[in-house]
């Protein structure tokens, strides 16, 4: 039996989609599959047609995909539809939270693959929570860092920290997610 080859494309702000792309990957190549790992705005795009599944996340910033993100579906998007799987996702803040998580995978995730031509039930896709790094350490600027522990400040329902490193993502959700990818990419 050959080994299935797995890519991992992802768009990140500041480190969120990075952190649960190399998850997948790590999950996925300890299951024997052959994974490499790409953030769309740093390297280089391999042909796809190396590659037996695709993998393709983002991070979401006030509503919006990273645009090489958006750029690498949009420019693929009929040898993506050649795939025999495909899975599409996002860390998003708005998934953080019970009562906006439906909305942030139907808005974000959802309306994307149906905008771009791809049939739904085809396309394993998830909305994961996002990452508030609000620490010294934090890759985000100074103005972000700002309006962010202002927010914190301000809706005690976002359950944030100022200056802290809120992790709001569901590690769970994410192994689930990265398990059940691996079961259909090994049943190709």
């Amino acid at each position: 039996m050959m080994t299935k080859r797995v890519l991992i494309a992802y768009g990140t702000r500041f480190g969120s989609t990075e952190e649960i792309s190399s998850k997948f990957a790590e999950i996925m190549r300890n299951q024997g599959l052959d994974t490499t790992v790409i953030n769309v705005k740093k390297d280089k795009w391999p042909p796809l047609d190396q590659f037996d599944a695709v993998l393709i996340g983002s991070s979401i910033k006030i509503g919006r995909w990273t645009k090489e993100a958006k750029k690498f579906l949009k420019k693929n998007v009929e040898a993506l539809k050649e795939k025999s799987f495909l899975a599409i996702y996002v860390s998003s803040g708005d998934a953080s939270y019970p009562e906006k998580y439906q909305e942030a995978k139907e808005k974000y995730v959802q309306k994307i693959i149906t905008d771009l031509g791809f049939d739904l039930n085809k396309v394993m896709h998830e909305a994961f929570g996002g990452l508030f790094d609000m620490s010294n350490t934090s890759k985000i600027g100074w103005m972000e860092k700002k309006f962010m522990n202002m927010a914190a400040r301000d809706d005690e329902s976002a359950n944030l920290t100022e200056n802290e490193y809120n992790d709001l993502r569901d590690w769970d959700q994410i192994h689930s997610f990265a398990n059940e990818a691996t079961t259909r990419i090994l049943q190709l």
